[in-house]
């Protein structure tokens, strides 16, 4: 395990005794360190993440390592049936691991790194009756298709999106929800799986996302690489002891926040090197507490983003409408 940064969270998780899961997909590029059937993972008790190719919705081949195991293997699922689709497999990945770290009587942190809605967005075979039906399309805020002069000068110089393209905005707006009905069942599956075994009260759960979206907003079809409250916002959902139910946070989190927060709970001393903070104070405590805390906290951050390359939207929202024919029968 000298392979890992000793302060990330998942070495400092196994080494105060947590056993640990990693699944569904890593990182863009991930099969250059991960997809190895040899890999000596101490920090993960437990592996089932998507190798080739790392983000895809029909995956058939896993890094995989079970409970009791000291090296990965690969595995390749039959690619062509439903159960291949990803957010069912990484749900049940999930749930026979957090049974057994429950038979065994461990504390355990399960990760999952879905794949929706990112592109191409394919909802799952068993939703695609209902997405279907539908006719809601991308949200027409007062950004939509608005022309901005004054802004940076590509998103000045860029042309309206024509009615015939807007086709194409409205039909991936409607499949990235439709994939999120297979995230809200993996989402119940795992919850489900907790409260079964009994651990569901004593447990913390975290949901959040990609960075934000646009469908629209400033002229710009698709995609996050702005500066815009829609690139830079993402959901935060968190539930566990302590945390009031309805509870709102306005507090600015960013996502460096999220390691230090789960080392808190988890019983773990945040390393002095984390340029984040456990956003617990602000959750759990009394009123005054969670108050002064708030009060406390940071009221301005960076946001930055750089990717080489050019991305051509025409390509992938064309794919967006064959998306009934895509997935396998």
């Amino acid at each position: 395990s000298t392979m890992f940064e000793p302060t990330a969270l998942f070495p400092m998780l196994a080494a105060i005794g947590y056993w640990t899961s990693i699944v569904g997909k890593v990182h863009n590029g991930q099969q250059s360190f991960l997809c190895s059937d040899t890999n000596r993972t101490d920090v993960f008790t437990h592996i089932g993440t998507q190798c080739k190719p790392c983000g895809n919705y029909w995956g058939a081949e896993y890094v995989v390592k079970d409970v009791g195991d000291a090296t990965t293997r690969l595995e390749t699922i039959n690619g062509s049936d439903w159960s291949a689709y990803s957010h069912g497999q990484f749900a049940n990945r999930t749930t026979a691991f957090m049974r057994a770290a429950v038979r065994a009587k461990q504390p355990f942190f399960a990760h999952i790194g879905t794949t929706g809605p990112h592109l191409p967005a394919i909802p799952a075979p068993w939703h695609l009756e209902e997405v279907s039906r539908w006719t809601i399309g991308a949200p027409r805020a007062p950004s939509f298709n608005f022309d901005a002069p004054s802004h940076h000068p590509t998103i000045a110089a860029a042309p309206r999106i024509d009615d015939d393209k807007l086709v194409y905005v409205d039909a991936l707006m409607r499949d990235r929800l439709g994939v999120l009905l297979s995230i809200d069942d993996l989402v119940a599956s795992v919850v489900g799986t907790l409260d079964n075994l009994g651990v569901l009260d004593s447990s913390y759960i975290f949901y959040s996302s990609d960075h934000g979206y646009h469908l629209g907003e400033w002229k710009l079809p698709m995609e996050k690489m702005w500066p815009y409250e829609t690139d830079t916002r993402i959901p935060f959902w968190c539930r566990g002891p302590g945390i009031v139910p309805g509870t709102v946070v306005d507090a600015l989190a960013v996502n460096i926040d999220i390691a230090p927060t789960l080392l808190h709970l988890a019983g773990a001393a945040v390393p002095a090197n984390y340029d984040g903070q456990s956003l617990a104070p602000l959750l759990i405590g009394t009123r005054d507490e969670t108050a002064a805390a708030r009060r406390a906290w940071r009221t301005r951050t960076v946001i930055s983003f750089a990717e080489g390359g050019d991305q051509w939207w025409g390509k992938v929202s064309q794919a967006a409408l064959n998306l009934s024919v895509a997935a396998p029968a």
